[in-house]
């Protein structure tokens, strides 16, 4: 089963007194990366995560997000790390069954429609 990890908040955040509960805070630009061949989504948040001891990290697209989430948000940091805490465990479910379908991925990449 493959489950978020926890990560420190490395960047000053206006969530809950800095306190993200072990999401990944979006104005971190080293969790963020652009869209690569056949993806919807414009920008990505990755997830580290982990399968057991195998690392497998988690691309989320923030047009993904803010759809669920019912705003317009791709590249406001701010609302993208609202969006991960409030929606960490439908993220960790939709990964678990990617990774059903895709066994040996070295990468899970959750981009439009793929959240609900």
């Amino acid at each position: 089963m493959l489950t978020l990890d926890n990560l420190p908040n490395t960047v000053p955040s206006k969530h809950h007194d800095n306190d993200l509960g072990g999401a990944p805070n979006a104005a971190d630009g080293s969790i963020r990366s652009d869209r690569c061949p056949g993806e919807r989504s414009a920008y990505f948040v990755t997830w580290p995560a982990h399968e057991g001891t195998r690392f497998v990290p988690v691309r989320v697209g923030t047009e993904e997000l803010a759809r669920i989430s019912g705003e317009t948000f791709v590249i406001n940091s701010e609302k993208i790390t609202a969006a991960l805490v409030k929606h960490r465990a439908l993220i960790e479910q939709r990964a678990n069954e990617r990774l059903a379908a895709q066994p040996g991925a070295s990468e899970i990449t959750l981009d439009i429609g793929s959240l609900g």
